[in-house]
């Protein structure tokens, strides 16, 4: 109990760490993750269950909030090394000036996942139908994540690499990050990391560097 209260501290000061330097360097993500059991439970396969996520984004350049997502919808894992997520996703993006524009979103993200010794390995697929009063785009994601995770460990070391293709403007943006997370209990892991975004918004590419801090709360574990 001592340990999981000084995680938590720890988490808390990560937090505020990242929102402060949101502003004095590029920015800052936070992310939230839950998933909810509905068919079946977290020893049961095939099963159904729900997931929300939130993600808000603090920006140097925008003074603050620049951006925030929410997203619902469900996941049903397959087997062990696979599962289907279909998704909706409500984002709001503010301007420099302070003008938002908002965007509506339909993802199907299938997921592919497996283990080789002490290392953990997915391969996420996301195809995105963005829909805007002003525009309408599709794009696909590929994410790849590595994870150090033995059997039980509790401080898990991680990278992954994303990048972004737009359908009409083409490869426009990759993501690439390495971090560090620990299990605060068997369905509950907090992560720190550290983002470097690389983004082509005209001529030339720009790259960001940001803070990540995720809570992810997982299916509760089952005692057979």
């Amino acid at each position: 109990m001592r340990l999981r209260l000084r995680s938590i501290a720890l988490a808390a000061l990560l937090l505020l760490a990242f929102a402060a330097t949101a502003r004095a360097d590029e920015g800052a993500w936070v992310w939230f993750e839950y998933r909810q059991p509905i068919i079946g439970d977290s020893a049961t396969l095939p099963r159904l269950s729900l997931r929300f996520w939130s993600d808000t984004r603090f920006s140097a350049e925008r003074g603050g909030i620049g951006q925030q997502f929410v997203r619902i919808g469900p996941i049903f894992d397959v087997t062990s090394w696979f599962f289907l997520a279909v998704h909706g996703t409500i984002y709001v993006d503010r301007a420099a000036n302070g003008t938002a524009e908002q965007e509506a979103r339909l993802e199907i993200e299938p997921n592919f996942v497996w283990r080789l010794g002490p290392l953990t390995f997915s391969d996420r697929n996301r195809l995105e139908y963005r829909f805007r009063e002003s525009v309408q785009r599709v794009r696909y994601r590929n994410q790849i994540r590595v994870n150090y995770s033995p059997v039980g460990a509790k401080w898990i070391p991680f990278v992954w690499n994303e990048f972004l293709v737009d359908l009409r403007a083409g490869y426009n943006e990759n993501r690439l990050a390495a971090g560090l997370g620990r299990m605060l209990a068997p369905n509950v892991r907090l992560e720190a990391a550290y983002l470097l975004r690389s983004r082509l918004p005209g001529a030339e590419w720009v790259h960001d560097h940001i803070g990540i801090l995720y809570l992810f709360v997982g299916l509760p574990p089952v005692k057979r």
